[in-house]
């Protein structure tokens, strides 16, 4: 098993996805962005080598079940699947044996505008900084940063893209709107 961490940040309680799903379905959403690869991974895939990229992964739907532990259905799962690809949080490929499971803004999520945000913080904070220190420094020190220039797969490659524009841009009038009422 793959030791790290991920980063989960806090409006997505605010987020439909969120907001909208099923306790079950949360469970399912946070173990999909726990076994993604932060990491580019070399797996066999539809009988031929794969490099899966940092926000897929190669499984099944009873892996899924099963790392959801108790209480999660087979098809709690597939019904969860279908609603995230249906908001476009993931895509997914499958054969008779496994499924490719991409989380469309993995790099979003987990790497971009952090640098961003951290000075926007310190800038924020600067005099505050001496008497009440930011521990959620300690995470940066145990990741790696993943280059934006990522490979998608060829079926996905303008979708991912056309969507992580969108994203990035609602990301920033979010925080742009957050800004103005600090």
């Amino acid at each position: 098993m793959e030791q790290g961490w991920i980063k989960l940040h806090r409006k997505l309680i605010d987020d439909p996805i969120w907001l909208n799903s099923t306790s079950s379905q949360k469970v399912v959403l946070i173990t999909l962005m726990l076994m993604a690869n932060h990491a580019e991974r070399k797996w066999e895939y539809d009988g031929r080598p794969y490099t899966c990229m940092p926000g897929q992964m190669i499984t099944s739907l009873e892996s899924i079940k099963n790392k959801c532990g108790d209480g999660i259905t087979k098809q709690q799962v597939r019904d969860s699947l279908k609603r995230f690809r249906k908001m476009n949080f993931i895509s997914e490929k499958t054969t008779q044996l496994n499924r490719l499971i991409t989380i469309n803004n993995w790099d979003v999520y987990q790497n971009q505008n952090y640098q961003d945000n951290i000075e926007t913080t310190q800038s924020q904070h600067s005099g505050n900084t001496l008497t009440t220190p930011n521990n959620n420094d300690k995470n940066v020190k145990n990741e790696k940063k993943c280059s934006s220039s990522s490979k998608f797969l060829s079926f996905d490659e303008m979708e991912v893209q056309r969507v992580r524009e969108k994203t990035l841009k609602i990301m920033k009038e979010l925080e742009d709107e957050y800004a103005d009422k600090v």
